[in-house]
Formats: C-alpha cells, sequence, structure tokens
C-alpha cells in the first residue's frame, strides 16, 4: 500500500536553539509542530520564532480544532480583511496548542497498514464502538 503525503519535511535537530535557527533562516512557515512536554522551550519555541500556528505533541488533532484559528504569516498565507477582519489580518493570532504524551492512539503514526487505517477511519467518524471492535480483532473492516 503505498500513500502520498504532500508535507515539506520534517527533521530533528539537537538543540531548541538550533531548531529556532532553523525555523528562523527560512521563510515563515504555516505551522511548526513541535515534541516536547518542557513547558520552557514550547514557551521558547513561541516567543522566539513567527508562524502562522504552532502545536507541540501532535500533527493531526490541529486540524480538526476548529476554535484554532488557522493561517499564514507573510508568505505561507493571508488572513481575512474588511471591517474588523481588516484589524484580525494585520494583527495575527499564532495558535499554540500543547498535547500531553499521557494518552496516545500509535495508529495515528506511520508506517500505515490497512488496520491502521481502519482504525483511522473510525476514530475519526466518530464510531468509537466500531474502534473498540476493529482493536480487539472482532470487526475486520472500518
Amino acid at each position: 500500500m503505498t500513500f502520498d503525503f504532500d508535507f515539506d519535511f520534517c527533521m530533528q535537530l539537537g538543540t531548541i536553539e538550533d531548531s529556532i535557527e532553523f525555523i528562523n533562516s527560512r521563510p515563515k512557515p504555516l505551522a511548526i509542530y513541535g515534541f516536547t512536554n518542557n513547558e520552557k522551550l514550547q514557551q521558547k519555541m513561541i516567543r522566539e520564532t513567527s508562524s502562522g500556528s504552532i502545536t507541540f505533541n501532535d500533527a493531526i488533532v490541529q486540524y480538526a480544532a476548529d476554535t484554532l484559528p488557522f493561517g499564514g504569516v507573510g508568505g505561507s498565507g493571508f488572513g481575512r480583511y474588511h471591517g474588523k477582519y481588516s484589524f484580525e489580518c494585520f494583527s495575527h493570532e499564532k495558535a499554540v496548542m500543547v498535547r500531553g504524551y499521557l494518552i496516545d492512539f500509535g495508529f495515528r503514526y506511520p508506517p500505515w497498514n490497512d488496520k491502521k487505517l481502519q482504525l483511522l477511519k473510525s476514530g475519526l467518524r466518530y464510531d468509537y464502538i466500531k474502534l473498540v471492535l476493529i482493536k480487539l480483532g472482532l470487526k475486520s473492516k472500518a
């Protein structure tokens, strides 16, 4: 099974300072996804970078959270305009999401196979009963 994703890239750098320097040396990204539970490092990343949004410890949930603004800065996107939206367009709200590692579902991460895809489909449809049945091996299709 082949999956085609259009991500620019993912990379791991040695220190948070290396990450901040790398991000700031390029055009402003639409989103930054950081994985750390260290609140000081999270705050440093928020303060010292400019992006459309930052999500910590997740790379999918932010898309589904309709209460978080999603838009770019500079070349990565534009906001809204007319009336009050003109002000909002030129006053960027940076979305920040912090998620812990306590409960996580491994099927959200690659490499994906048929069973993981079935679990994802059930989860995205909010069909939690089917999700549990697939996980227990009592159902084979989402």
